[in-house]
């Protein structure tokens, strides 16, 4: 017998999903990023969520004020694993109008357009995202070694570059690839 390695695709979180979020203009400061974080108040709607452009599914609020708009979106959501077994890497592809920072279960795996460094409730996203580029996915990855078996805590910021952002946008796809050993006969 021989083994051989195959690769592994799973998705763990497709596109268009529903999301708990908040938009009430408030900073919430790092205990959000938690799975023991109390979101029950928090509204629940599909994505694409954002505000400013047609294809919104779920539509934010901007604070009343166009010229001084939410600077940051909080939004979360929980996935069930089974088990881990031949997760190595996430695969990350997000739709996102200005930036974002991704954690799993309150550690940070990834992030777009955000400089490094602390990121805090008014943090500025890099300069803004226009058209065509606010309506492409855009792809990250991260280690999978954060991802435990039961629930797993998906939180996601996203920051405007600017107070008179005119819109905002967000939707994530998740992927799980990694290697699982299989046995061949000759």
């Amino acid at each position: 017998m021989l083994k051989s390695k195959t690769p592994a695709h799973r998705q763990l979180l497709a596109a268009g999903s529903t999301w708990k979020y908040h938009d009430g203009g408030e900073d919430l400061g790092t205990d959000w990023r938690l799975p023991e974080y109390d979101d029950k108040d928090w509204k629940e709607g599909a994505a694409l969520l954002g505000y400013g452009d047609d294809y919104i599914t779920t539509t934010l609020s901007f604070g009343g004020d166009p010229e001084n708009t939410h600077p940051c979106y909080y939004f979360r959501k929980t996935l069930e694993l089974e088990s881990r077994t031949g997760m190595a890497r996430l695969h990350l592809e997000y739709l996102v109008d200005d930036g974002c920072v991704v954690y799993v279960s309150g550690k940070e795996i990834n992030r777009h357009n955000i400089l490094e460094g602390e990121v805090t409730y008014g943090t500025a996203a890099k300069p803004g995202v226009g058209a065509p580029e606010k309506s492409q996915w855009y792809s990250g990855s991260a280690s999978a070694a954060g991802l435990r078996p039961g629930q797993n805590t998906i939180a996601v910021e996203v920051h405007q570059v600017e107070p008179s952002s005119s819109d905002v946008a967000f939707d994530l796809k998740i992927f799980a690839s990694g290697w699982l050993s299989a046995e061949r006969t000759p």
